[in-house]
């Protein structure tokens, strides 16, 4: 069985006029332990709203989610999560933001030197941890929330979009960063974007998301060796392929 096993998963909102507003309308996908998965489809189609319930920060409307063979109901799944902005509390350091992000978590204090140390180190800002969010750049920060993420040690690493805020220069080497990164340190990601081509060359697999109500349209598998080449030409077709099946131009 795969790690995580999403099934018939529906979820509806409402309006502030009361009008239902269906967004997730019975999505499946499974995604392996230590697979990095890109969630792709057009914007509002519930991406986020999955992310967000495996967060346990939403409830569903009907469907199930296992994760290690237990359900998310009964056994609810440690998640790191990084969103589009980097979300750090500016009046603390960047060691103490990780140290905020244990202590929400209940890790004993005994291990929280070890574990910055750990994860600072791996986002490569060890120069930095008594540094203050605002005199850091927003790659740089956007790094800090990332060791935050993974600092609480999480079974699946959430990222929401965290590059779409970025210029595109930096954005270019936080993704390279971002798969350093994940080959040492091997967490399952779930990973949310609008951009094919940052999917095809992040992902193992790419699930294409439809138009709400969203089920999955397709999924995507990426097999080619990585490190990959943002140029390559097969990463290209592969972004084509997934551009004609949402409907848009290739080009």
């Amino acid at each position: 069985m795969s790690f995580l096993v999403i099934e018939d998963l529906h979820k509806t909102f409402r309006l502030q006029n009361g009008t239902p507003l269906p967004v997730l309308g019975g999505v499946s996908f499974s995604v392996e332990e230590r697979e990095f998965c890109c969630l792709l489809g057009p914007s509002g189609c519930g991406k986020s709203t999955v992310l967000n319930i495996l967060a346990g920060l939403m409830t569903t409307d009907g469907g199930k989610v296992t994760v290690g063979g237990k359900s998310l109901e009964v056994s609810p799944v440690r998640t790191g999560y990084v969103f589009q902005k980097s979300r750090l509390l500016n009046w603390r350091t960047v060691r103490e933001n990780l140290h905020f992000a244990m202590e929400a978590r209940q890790i004993p204090r005994s291990q929280w030197a070890d574990r910055v140390n750990r994860y600072v180190r791996l986002v490569g800002l060890e120069q930095f941890v008594e540094e203050y969010p605002l005199s850091l750049s927003g790659g740089m920060q956007q790094r800090v929330a990332i060791a935050r993420a993974l600092v609480i040690d999480p079974d699946i690493l959430l990222m929401d979009e965290p590059f779409s805020h970025l210029d595109e220069l930096t954005a270019r080497t936080m993704r390279q960063e971002l798969l350093r990164i994940w080959r040492e340190d091997r967490r399952t990601v779930l990973f949310v974007t609008h951009n094919a081509l940052e999917a095809v060359y992040l992902a193992d697999r790419v699930h294409l998301f439809g138009t709400r109500p969203a089920t999955i349209m397709k999924t995507v598998p990426v097999d080619i060796p990585r490190v990959r080449q943002i140029d390559d030409p097969r990463l290209i077709a592969l972004q084509k392929e997934i551009l004609g099946a949402l409907g848009l131009p290739g080009n």
